[in-house]
């Protein structure tokens, strides 16, 4: 996937460590910070979503910072408990459980308040993201499930975000064995929740890295007042810091699985219930807030380049989205033997409210008839 790890965040050194150590909890090297009068650096690290988190702190008091990341990382643990389709215990694996009849179920206000998220962008995106592909990722085999050599059901999936209904505290489907999965924004809201919670502890400057593919940072950060970060999968990539903003990033190289010995995409396009098969290999979308980054990423990784490019440009002003970067494999090259080369799109506001008529959106092969 993109790298989106923060410099001096993740070495294969810290890795090994973690994963000797097994609990989450503070690191071993924290160290001065070059910037301003914010002479420490902490870091805590721990495990959620199936992905490594790691929580930097700056400022004077190494306490004070220390409570405020084991704190902030508490918030990666209770929205796992409620939003994880791996662990069986997990409030939406219950809810996922009554919904396999239709009905009117209770909900936690928490859970309410992601949903909510979830099916308003799910609107605003033209369903591009869509909270119910559950069950479509369960055919697909992305859970595993079944187990028997790799097949899965020829079943046509439920799913469609019409179906759902959600009232306060309270959440109705009008049709059997709708299966929610809320992979597309648990991270970036975790994200989102523990910056606010070191916001509120006064903490002046920090970073927030959820597996690299949900990240948010505020106050001066170590390398020249930015948090620094690579983007791109090639060796030498292009790097870019991060400075009160958020990025996340999507597609088909992160989290990939093989059924039946096949690489298959664990991005689900909604329109057919099968896994996306196109050219846009993973996006990087910047903006405020990392559940808004996470859940254009993911919007984006479903339609494709070119699709998701005009679908930003027709929301204009309105979108969250200020930057994005696009890896693809180029339609305008074939690159040799037949196999297609590869480009980066990078686009930022203004490009984007442009479009076609800026100078820097890219060209593709006419639409065919």
């Amino acid at each position: 996937m993109l790298s989106g790890l923060l410099s001096g965040c993740s070495t294969a050194a810290d890795v090994g460590r973690e994963a000797a150590v097994g609990a989450p909890g503070r690191s071993n090297s924290a160290s001065p910070g070059p910037v301003g009068s914010l002479e420490l650096d902490e870091r805590w690290t721990g495990f959620a979503f199936g992905t490594r988190v790691e929580l930097r702190a700056r400022g004077e008091d190494r306490a004070r910072l220390e409570q405020a990341l084991e704190l902030a990382f508490s918030e990666f643990e209770e929205l796992e408990a409620l939003t994880s389709v791996w662990r069986p215990d997990s409030e939406l694996v219950r809810l996922n459980a009554s919904l396999s009849t239709a009905g009117r179920y209770r909900i936690s206000p928490v859970l309410g308040e992601l949903l909510g998220a979830a099916l308003e962008f799910a609107r605003l995106s033209g369903g591009a993201f869509d909270p119910t592909v559950g069950a479509a990722l369960a055919r697909a085999g992305y859970y595993g499930e079944p187990a028997n050599g790799g097949s899965v059901s020829t079943e046509p999936p439920v799913l469609g975000f019409a179906h759902l209904t959600l009232d306060g505290d309270w959440v109705e489907s009008d049709v059997d064995g709708l299966r929610l999965d809320l992979g597309g924004l648990a991270k970036g809201a975790a994200v989102d929740r523990a910056i606010a919670r070191l916001r509120a502890m006064d903490v002046a400057a920090a970073c927030v890295s959820a597996g690299g593919s949900a990240l948010r940072a505020y106050g001066p950060g170590p390398s020249s007042g930015a948090w620094s970060l690579s983007i791109g999968t090639e060796p030498g990539g292009a790097r870019s810091g991060l400075v009160d903003r958020a990025l996340a990033v999507s597609g088909q190289l992160s989290e990939p699985f093989f059924v039946n010995g096949r690489l298959v995409s664990h991005q689900i396009d909604p329109t057919t219930g099968a896994p996306v098969e196109h050219g846009t290999l993973e996006v990087s979308c910047w903006a405020a807030q990392a559940l808004d980054a996470d859940l254009a990423s993911t919007a984006l990784a479903v339609l494709g380049a070119r699709a998701g490019l005009e679908w930003l440009h027709a929301a204009g002003p309105a979108s969250p989205v200020e930057r994005v970067q696009i890896l693809e494999l180029n339609p305008l090259d074939p690159g040799a033997d037949s196999a297609p080369g590869r480009r980066i799109i990078e686009l930022d506001r203004a490009d984007l409210i442009a479009g076609p008529a800026g100078p820097r959106w890219p060209a593709w092969p006419a639409w065919p008839d």
